[in-house]
């Protein structure tokens, strides 16, 4: 489940910044993971990035039917499109997908603060990361201690103008959050729907993280769960992340 936001402050490290604090590869197609790549200890996630509509790359595609295209899109920039995601020195690293698919596509990836890190933090006396990557099917947890990245073709850039200290989903879920309280705040409780009600809890929640008010947001999240299960997804799936945090 997504929390919206990280539990640490952004590393000083320009490769996390751009490929991960800020959800560079949301819908990237995960094509395979090898261990101990580049070298023993590590682990390489090969991800082809999304191209979204309007993106420079699609200007490069000369004219043609769609199959010739595609063959153009292949050959020339499905390479630079495709990343290797490179976790060095890995202390724990567990995939786990909830079908028998084989297609799996990130949806976002979120920085954690947990007791797995802080334990192995002190068994190896060095700073660790412990990278949540959240998917179609389940999700890829990872704690390692560097981070680098390359592309099959060309040269990775480095350059981004975000702010590290903001999160384009973050503030996409502050907005949202706004408009759905202020859509509902004139229903009673008990003329909302499944869906209306999700929304309400969701965002109740999320705006009383936000604020630090632990108090009023924990009896929510003992209420999303309490329903039929699966009945307020995601609004419960969220409520069990916080009551587990907090």
């Amino acid at each position: 489940m997504d929390s919206f936001f990280h539990e640490i402050p952004c590393p000083d490290d320009r490769s996390i910044r751009k490929f991960l604090w800020n959800d560079r590869f949301h819908d990237g197609v995960i094509e395979r993971v090898e261990h101990d790549q580049p070298a023993a200890g590590d682990v390489t996630v090969q991800v082809h990035a999304c191209a979204w509509p309007g993106d420079e790359v699609w200007t490069s595609i000369p004219p043609g039917t769609r199959r010739e295209q595609q063959a153009y899109y292949e050959e020339h920039l499905r390479p630079r499109l495709t990343y290797r995601l490179r976790f060095h020195r890995v202390r724990h690293f567990q995939h786990i997908m909830g079908s028998d698919y084989a297609y799996e596509e990130m949806l976002c990836a979120r920085f954690r603060d947990t007791p797995l890190l802080r334990r192995l933090q002190a068994q190896c006396g060095k700073p660790l990361y412990h990278l949540r990557i959240h998917t179609t099917h389940g999700a890829m947890d990872v704690v390692f201690e560097r981070f680098t990245i390359r592309r099959l073709c060309g040269r990775v850039d480095y350059r981004c103008d975000m702010d590290a200290g903001r999160s384009f989903w973050h503030e996409a879920m502050q907005s949202d959050a706004r408009s759905a309280l202020r859509r509902l705040s004139g229903v009673r409780e008990d003329e909302m729907d499944e869906s209306d009600r999700t929304d309400w809890l969701m965002c109740r929640m999320f705006t009383y993280e936000q604020e630090s008010n632990v108090a009023d947001m924990l009896p929510l999240a003992r209420e999303a769960i309490t329903v039929r299960p699966g009945a307020l997804w995601p609004a419960d799936a969220y409520a069990a992340r916080l009551l587990g945090f907090h």
